[in-house]
């Protein structure tokens, strides 16, 4: 299945667009800063709707703990058959993704201090000004009016979950083994990271091999690239 991710470049564009203002220095999107934040941890969408303040936010020491999932299901109560409900499950998707920790680097701490000052009155991290809990839809709504206004054309438009995969593509370019993205993302096997940005993988295997005669001293190998 081929996954859709951001370059370096794209995703810094988008980072700044997601916390641009307006003329009068009001922020354009409250909660912009879910998006570095995002592209700077790998956080699955339902993760970032169930992070909370108090139990799972430590800025002193700049990381966020994992416990929980926001999921949409749809309410049997309701009248309405098409009516679906948000739900924090008390289990991520894995186990290894279950409590995991995750250091917060430079931008992704910029980031939950800024979503701080808007939401840490409230339980969780993705909450409205009254408290109201974002939905997966309305998240989606907003990354698409930031790509749209950073100028991305329609084809390069993808979901939130693309936020997450281009972490872990950034962080393979830039020579992080495997294990270690694929812990930091929370999966339950390597096999499964592997599998899923194998196409990252082999680029980077080609560049390592290409390596080796200019490391050998062959001129030739350098003439030739």
């Amino acid at each position: 299945k081929k996954i859709h991710f951001y370059t370096a470049e794209e995703a810094k564009i988008l980072c700044d667009q997601s916390m641009s203002c307006w003329s009068n220095g009001k922020r354009k999107y409250p909660l912009g800063a879910f998006v570095p934040l995002l592209i700077n941890t790998g956080l699955r969408m339902g993760e970032l709707l169930a992070l909370k303040w108090k139990e799972d936010v430590d800025l002193k020491n700049c990381s966020i703990t994992i416990h929980n999932n926001m999921t949409l299901i749809k309410d049997r109560d309701s009248d309405t058959a098409r009516r679906y409900k948000l739900v924090e499950q008390d289990s991520v998707k894995t186990d290894s993704g279950q409590d995991r920790s995750i250091p917060l680097n430079e931008q992704a701490l910029a980031a939950m201090l800024d979503l701080s000052k808007k939401t840490s009155k409230n339980d969780y991290v993705m909450s409205t000004r009254n408290g109201t809990l974002l939905t997966p839809r309305n998240l989606d709504r907003t990354f698409r009016r930031i790509a749209v206004a950073a100028g991305f054309d329609e084809e390069k438009i993808y979901g939130v979950h693309a936020l997450r995969h281009t972490f872990a593509t950034l962080l393979l370019k830039n020579g992080v083994d495997i294990k270690t993205v694929s812990k930091l993302l929370g999966h339950s096997d390597v096999t499964i990271t592997y599998n899923t940005y194998v196409h990252v993988i082999k680029e980077q295997e080609l560049a390592a091999l290409k390596m080796i005669p200019a490391v050998l001293g062959d001129k030739n190998s350098e003439k030739s690239k």
